[in-house]
């Protein structure tokens, strides 16, 4: 599970099924993990904006399936650093970023 939030800066976990926390700028859970972290390791930036974040997990995800995405496979949340608030986006909204 990825738990993500904003304590001065934002802050992004992977917590393990043994309870263990571990925190990264850019991280993967699942099928495909090692090569999309791989690619996170190469692409991300810390200047990166959340709509290039959006985008660059968009490209990674296609890059390592062969599932069709879309709004209804997918989901996009953000938590904005000015803001500190989450939002889920819309299904419409998940649509224009995956065009």
């Amino acid at each position: 599970m990825l738990i993500a939030g904003i304590d001065g800066e934002p802050k992004l976990y992977e917590a393990e099924p043994s309870g263990a926390l571990t925190g990264y700028k850019a991280c993967a859970i699942g099928s495909g993990k090692k090569e999309v972290e791989e690619f996170l390791e190469k692409e991300y930036k810390e200047s990166i904006s959340i709509s290039g974040a959006i985008s660059l997990a968009l490209k990674a995800l296609r890059k390592n399936t062969d599932l069709k995405l879309d709004a209804t496979t997918i989901e996009i949340a953000v938590c904005e650093r000015g803001t500190k608030k989450f939002e889920i986006l819309k299904e419409k909204d998940v649509e224009k970023n995956l065009k």
